[in-house]
């Protein structure tokens, strides 16, 4: 089981350097000189082999519809697309090694027309299908893509083993019939390749497949194919695809082959192929032990190949109507499931307690804990339990495998007086429940409000703010306003980097000195970062900074994350780092992963200056008459205003990174709406806003920027998985991201950064009127009123 994981993992993890693999030995192949005598000598017969074609073509049409029905289940154009890369890749494998073996026989009839319906027959997508599909519905970002793929890997060969019972009736059936024709030795030759075509099968599925399911999970878009894992057609096929797995293709091409065309060339296909391979005791050991039991000719009668045929077709029609009738039966039991979800989904009745429930015995109740069959108890037997310390409140998730039926019971056991102004109905808690909380008694509705549109780096956009700050939006939208009229918002990211800092202590300082001096070195720094990416594919580490004090040596990790924000994969890269580092040094210890010089959620001077997350700066040019029009003021008023209260004040209130106005009003709505780290506002608030009046050709702008050195933003994992959190980030970023690792986490910062800026604007240009004072007593007198 371990080998069936771990292969898979590794060919999901280097997909690029399995398929330069595949590649290679193509070439190598292809290139093998067909001049060679080949060692055994077999003759051939035509007619033998052209009615293997005329077989291999009746089945090739039927295989080929039946593959073509499964493309039309998908009703999507991502999957369709995917599976279509799949079939393309494998079929061309087997057209490259058919090439291969009829370079063999250059006077013979096998060519491209007689190839082609064999390859046909080994593009089986049954695996692909099953494989794409649970593997898609399971990643919930990029960094668990390797590990996804590999267990639905080996969960799926496991299963498929067991599954091609009727593949393995047809091939008996035809050797059977074929038995008085076919020595001993033939009919064990055509298990063997029977057993040989399966085993190819295996390699493929085991490598290739792991390789372009990561691929194509990685480079696909994400929202298709996250968007049908909501889905309960996706549900529908996924387990189609798993109820109809089977190794079918290696034993229909074995049939196929060995009825008529590789039992007759056996010996000189595999003198041929040994020849180039195999040294020269092995082809002696060959010649003189295994040659004897080989038949020299061996014929089959027309009827066997007709039988064949037959039984081939029967085959197909059988799995046509078996599958018909379960994905019949799969879809009225959906339909059931999704109606019964949607009554739930309105009223929540089915976890909702009743009086009237029975309550069993408590020694029956305590057997159907031990057994974990906690979800054949109804809630008031939980509850019962629970009171009686028997069953933890925090592990109810776990133990019914129904979050959202843990959080009713919580309530419950809680006191439901206590939350009953808070809601939990209509809402996604497995998904909450694994990633975001824990104890969980509900969810709090945020006012969202869009502002906008901007325009920010030639793209417009409506960026979405969560808050219960009343005024924001609006001053926030008359600011993009006006970023939009003056051509729009630039944004520049000159550093993209997470960073973690474990603290190391030495014996003395002289021992950390020393450690410090052999990092500087470029070629110990390859070491640790060999350590560090050991554990990440998208984690790519760029940089130790080491900072000593006393004993004691802070290391400074910084990598660059893709699109995550990156914690986790730091953490676990720096982990590594650290442990090949205090191999290299015996005396050192561990003290803390993170020495708080990383610096996480707190402010800074270290982030302020060398940056965490993107650091970013967002700019734009206002004529002084779009000021004049929107703010009434001008840009001398704003640039004077700034210095005054953003630096000079800043300064002396000894702040670290604050000098702005409201940066970090702007930068909480927007995570809060999009799924960010709330706490990590304390780092994107560190935010410099510079207004400069400037005159370029006789006409007076003012340029504003903010600058960011420590917006730690991610566009995948954490609270981004939540369905609503996922959907708003989904329509801050657009479509225009790009699809390269980073893209879209680096178009969030450009949008929040630019938004931001919006916001500086905006209420900058309100204090030079005095207008703040007058919202401020309007909203306090509106709230007093309402009290």
């Amino acid at each position: 089981m371990g080998i069936l994981s771990s292969i898979p993992e590794r060919c999901a993890k280097y997909s690029y350097e399995v398929l330069v693999f595949y590649l290679v030995i193509l070439i190598g192949l292809l290139s093998l000189p067909s001049s060679k005598e080949a060692p055994f000598q077999l003759s051939f017969d035509e007619s033998e082999f052209h009615s293997l074609i005329i077989v291999a073509r009746c089945l090739a049409i039927l295989h080929t519809s039946y593959q073509i029905k499964k493309l039309r289940l998908f009703h999507s154009f991502w999957l369709a697309a995917a599976m279509s890369i799949f079939a393309i890749v494998v079929f061309s494998s087997f057209v490259l090694l058919s090439s291969m073996v009829s370079s063999f026989f250059p006077n013979s009839s096998l060519t491209w027309s007689t190839v082609v319906p064999l390859c046909v027959l080994v593009t089986e997508m049954d695996f692909p299908h099953a494989l794409l599909l649970t593997s898609s519905e399971s990643v919930a970002n990029k960094e668990t893509i390797p590990q996804i793929v590999a267990s639905s890997t080996s969960r799926l060969g496991l299963k498929a083993a067991s599954t091609s019972l009727l593949d393995i009736f047809c091939l008996g059936s035809v050797i059977l019939y074929n038995k008085m024709e076919i020595s001993s030795s033939g009919m064990n030759f055509a298990v063997a390749v029977s057993i040989v075509c399966v085993l190819v099968q295996n390699l493929i599925f085991f490598t290739l497949m792991p390789a372009l399911t990561s691929l194509i999970l990685y480079w696909f878009p994400r929202g298709p194919l996250k968007s049908l894992t909501d889905d309960a057609h996706l549900s529908l096929l996924t387990r189609r695809a798993l109820k109809s797995l089977k190794f079918g293709s290696g034993f229909e091409v074995s049939v196929l082959v060995t009825s008529t065309f590789v039992l007759a060339q056996s010996k000189k296909v595999a003198g041929l192929v040994l020849r180039q391979f195999c040294p020269f005791y092995l082809l002696d050991f060959l010649r003189r032990n295994v040659s004897p039991f080989w038949p020299s000719r061996i014929s089959f009668s027309e009827t066997g190949i007709w039988t064949f045929l037959s039984v081939s077709i029967f085959r197909y029609l059988i799995l046509d109507n078996v599958r018909r009738t379960r994905a019949r039966s799969l879809s009225s039991s959906d339909k059931s499931i999704t109606k019964t979800a949607r009554v739930r989904h309105q009223s929540d009745s089915h976890y909702e307690f009743n009086t009237a429930e029975e309550i069993r015995d408590l020694d029956e109740m305590k057997r159907l804990l031990a057994e974990k069959k906690c979800d054949l108890m109804n809630n008031s037997e939980i509850l019962f339990l629970l009171k009686l310390g028997l069953i933890r409140p925090y592990a109810l998730e776990k133990i019914l495998q129904d979050a959202t039926r843990g959080v009713v019971i919580r309530r419950k056991f809680l006191g439901e007086d206590k939350f009953k102004s808070l809601p939990y109905q209509n809402y996604d808690f497995e998904i909450a429940a694994k990633a975001c909380c824990e104890n969980i008694v509900g969810y709090v509705p945020i006012p969202l409000g869009i502002v906008g549109p901007i325009l920010v780096d030639g793209i417009e956009c409506s960026p979405l703010l969560a808050t219960t700050e009343g005024a924001l939006l609006a001053s926030v939208n008359r600011g993009c306003k006006v970023i939009k009229i003056s051509g729009g918002a630039k944004t520049s990211i000159f550093r993209d980097e997470m960073s973690r800092a474990p603290c190391i202590s030495f014996p003395s300082a002289a021992a950390a000195l020393e450690c410090f001096q052999w990092l500087e070195d470029p070629y110990n720094f390859t070491i640790i970062k060999d350590a560090f990416q050991s554990t990440t594919r998208f984690g790519k580490l760029l940089k130790v900074t080491p900072y000593p004090a006393g004993r004691l040596l802070f290391l400074r990790f910084s990598a660059s994350t893709g699109d995550a924000m990156g914690m986790n994969m730091v953490s676990k890269g720096t982990n590594k780092a650290v442990d090949t580092l205090l191999q290299l040094f015996p005396s050192a210890r561990i003290e803390s992963i993170s020495g708080n010089a990383c610096t996480d959620k707190k402010p800074s001077a270290m982030n302020w200056i060398n940056g965490r997350g993107k650091t970013i700066i967002a700019e734009v040019s206002i004529p002084e008459k779009v000021l004049t029009a929107n703010f009434k003021c001008t840009a001398k008023q704003l640039a004077d205003l700034n210095v005054k209260k953003n630096l000079i004040g800043s300064n002396v209130a000894g702040s670290i990174g604050g000098f702005n106005a409201h940066a970090a009003n702007i930068v909480a709505a927007c995570f809060i709406a999009s799924g960010q780290d709330a706490a990590q506002v304390v780092e994107g608030s560190q935010t410099m806003t510079l207004f400069e009046e400037r005159v370029l050709d006789s006409e007076t702008f003012l340029h504003a920027s903010v600058t960011m050195p420590s917006l730690e933003v991610a566009a995948m994992g954490g609270g981004t998985n939540l369905e609503p959190q996922r959907s708003i980030l989904a329509s801050m970023i657009g479509q225009e991201a790009g699809l390269n690792p980073g893209d879209k986490s680096r178009r969030l910062a450009s949008v929040i950064s630019s938004t931001v800026l919006a916001g500086e604007l905006s209420l900058m240009s309100s204090l030079v009127k005095g207008t703040v004072r007058k919202i401020t007593i309007t909203y306090i007198e509106v709230l007093y009123c309402s009290t």
